[in-house]
């Protein structure tokens, strides 16, 4: 008998892990109450044997307790499974038939009567759990769970009858052996079947949410052969059905595609960004569609299939173009006043300088100027006339190479007038050549357009600070601003205005956004020069905030022709001021200077700087350390600027550069610096060694 015991034992634990398993993986409710009643059995058969074992009446007690827990496990189960709730009635039935248990057990009553509430209790509870069954599941399932709970409820309810009957007993505990397994058989398939239906019903939920998407889903195998589509794709390229697109060599037909876009269809395909691709549908007809495909892998990480998205706005873009027309036809009648705007900035210049010439007599050398201005003015508005006829004819503009700073020295009385009294302009311009490339007349719109945004800005008055220089930079600043590395002309225009907020930094050079609508600004002299610093392959950036002014910076790269127009002047440039409070760094930095052709002067402190400055006005290059204790290197070389009016002004530090100002930044080379890395630092700011000595 022991063997027997030992056996349904240990299938009973094997049942409970598998149930606990699926428990794990699925978290169904009704797999909960099944598992916890699986364990009940296994704790109800570990006290059978330990009855057998030891012969104790308690475990005896403990194995019916176990029984009743079984069954009333098995009942909250099937009532998970149909969808109702477990009554609370329930654990009170539970209760009273455990006190009976133990109350019968502890006075040894006769054996009908100890068992015959309990079994009649565990018997009914095992037929109602069977009907459950059968009303929650229409599967063939169900009827073979239902009907062994039915026959294991029956077979509790004999039990108090037949268990004293000596020949009876054993077929009894025979037919409890096959039934308990058999129990859990079902238990299983009922919770495979209802897996099953589960997926089912999400595939078909999944299938008809593809069916009905607006855009057309794809699952295409690495040779191009369509595994999957929805009716949206097969609609888009041209397909009767889904089935006529999945027998279609659409991998041929994808190939056919122009050169281009084929290509970028491809490229697309296997991307993970969208990308917006002119294609052709099966009949020919053009279709304007967005990709968005991703490479798909299996589970060793090898490339499987792709999949994706196709979104046509084949419409979207045709409205795009009619609401382009559309906006094109206004901006035509919004042009006259952008030309207007230029104009009258040129204008301005040439009216007053004839009202004062009409006005009264001048000096001759007054005269001579503003009849130079007038002209100047005249000549600029001849250029935008020529770039006007070259728009009209679709003609591309000329380039020419300028020199922003000579341009600026040209233009200054130009924008003096154009500022008017209440904004006072000054130019800050270094002395080294500052070439770019850009169209011909181009320069004159940008500074008209700046000057005047500047001017509007400040209604009450202010300054106008205009400066421009070259500067060199790195990966990091340049990456800052979206430029490469590399030496590049800066002009700034930094005015006292009244700022700006972010909202209107973000929209300031979008064509016709203003401002200043009640004024009668257009919103065309901003969108001008950034079309024109972009078409030069340049950068503008604005800084600013309400209240507190702006600054417009434009970064052109140094033309490559800037050898052809460099000043002359320069060519000969040989006197260098090295400034710096430590001696082995002026010894060192001056022999690297010396070794290069020049001629060195050295000054270990601000005043010894000021005396060699005004004793050699001559000097081409002033070599700075940015500290220098009590006076700092830039506050040195504005007072030197005085005394050194044509000479060029290179900082260096060891500090780190966030610590720097801009001003600095831009002149500025590193400690520590070879001879090769100072020489193509001068080089950038105009300044060439008169020997070619490097290393």
């Amino acid at each position: 008998m022991l063997p027997a015991l030992l056996m349904t034992l240990v299938e009973a634990v094997v049942l409970a892990g598998v149930f606990a398993y699926l428990y794990r993986s699925r978290r169904e409710p009704f797999l909960g109450w099944w598992t916890s009643a699986l364990a009940a059995t296994a704790l109800r058969h570990g006290m059978s044997v330990a009855a057998a074992l030891s012969g104790v009446a308690v475990f005896t007690t403990l194995e019916q307790l176990a029984a009743l827990g079984q069954a009333l496990l098995v009942l909250a189960g099937a009532l998970t499974l149909t969808g109702r709730r477990v009554p609370r009635r329930l654990g009170a039935l539970a209760l009273v038939g455990a006190a009976w248990i133990v109350i019968g057990h502890t006075l040894a009553l006769p054996f009908l009567a100890l068992t015959l509430p309990t079994f009649v209790f565990l018997g009914l509870t095992s037929v109602a759990s069977g009907v459950l069954v059968w009303r929650a599941e229409r599967t063939s399932a169900r009827w073979f769970a239902g009907a062994v709970l039915v026959v294991w409820g029956l077979h509790q309810l004999d039990y108090p009858f037949l268990r004293p009957i000596p020949s009876a007993a054993p077929w009894g505990y025979a037919l409890a052996a096959v039934l308990e397994p058999l129990i859990a058989v079902g238990f299983l398939v009922v919770a495979n079947e209802r897996a099953l239906r589960d997926e089912r019903d999400l595939a078909r939920r999944h299938r008809a949410l593809l069916d009905n998407l607006p855009v057309g889903v794809f699952e295409v195998s690495l040779s191009g052969r369509v595994g999957s589509a929805n009716p949206a794709l097969a609609q888009m390229l041209g397909f009767d059905s889904v089935e006529a697109l999945l027998e279609a060599d659409l991998a041929r037909h994808l190939a056919e595609q122009q050169d281009d876009e084929g290509r970028r269809l491809r490229e697309a395909v296997a991307s993970s960004s969208p990308t917006e691709l002119q294609l052709r549908r099966v009949d020919g007809s053009p279709l304007r569609a967005v990709v968005h495909g991703t490479l798909v892998e299996d589970a060793e990480g090898r490339p499987s299939h792709f999949e994706g998205i196709l979104r046509d706005v084949t419409e979207r873009r045709r409205l795009q173009e009619i609401l382009d027309r559309q906006r094109n036809m206004e901006a035509l009648g919004r042009l006259a006043g952008g030309v207007a705007h230029d104009f009258n900035n040129l204008l301005t210049v040439i009216r007053a300088g004839t009202s004062l010439l009409l006005s009264q007599p001048m000096r001759p050398d007054d005269q001579t100027r503003w009849v130079s201005d007038i002209d100047d003015a005249a000549g600029r508005a001849a250029q935008l006339t020529r770039k006007l006829l070259g728009l009209a004819s679709g003609r591309v503009a000329q380039t020419v190479d300028v020199d922003v700073v000579d341009a600026l020295r040209g233009a200054r009385p130009m924008l003096e007038r154009l500022c008017g009294d209440g904004v006072e302009l000054s130019l800050q311009l270094e002395a080294a050549p500052t070439p770019v490339r850009l169209e011909e007349g181009a320069l004159d719109q940008i500074l008209l357009n700046l000057t005047t945004n500047a001017r509007d800005a400040m209604p009450e008055g202010g300054s106008l600070r205009v400066s421009c220089g070259r500067i060199v930079l790195g990966s990091e600043e340049g990456a800052a601003i979206a430029l490469p590395e590399g030496a590049y002309v800066r002009l700034r225009f930094e005015d006292d205005g009244r700022g700006m907020d972010r909202e209107t930094q973000r929209r300031v050079f979008e064509p016709f956004f203003t401002s200043r609508a009640d004024e009668g600004g257009m919103g065309l002299g901003l969108a001008t020069v950034f079309a024109l610093v972009n078409g030069a392959s340049g950068r503008i950036e604005v800084e600013s905030e309400p209240g507190r002014g702006s600054v417009f910076s434009i970064y052109w790269p140094l033309s490559a022709e800037s050898e052809a127009i460099a000043p002359a002047a320069r060519a000969g440039a040989d006197r260098v001021l090295v400034v710096d409070d430590e001696a082995a760094v002026l010894e060192a930095v001056g022999s690297m200077l010396e070794r290069g052709g020049f001629e060195v002067r050295c000054a270990t402190g601000p005043d010894q700087a000021r005396r060699i400055a005004a004793a050699d006005p001559e000097i081409d290059l002033v070599l700075c350390d940015v500290h220098l204790g009590a006076e700092d290197g830039p506050a040195l070389a504005d007072a030197l600027a005085e005394l050194l009016p044509q000479a060029t002004f290179l900082f260096m530090s060891g500090y780190p550069e966030a610590s720097l100002d801009e001003r600095v930044l831009a002149r500025l080379i590193a400690k520590p610096f070879t001879m090769r890395e100072l020489f193509a630092r001068m080089r950038a700011l105009g300044v060439d060694p008169p020997e070619r000595s490097e290393r």
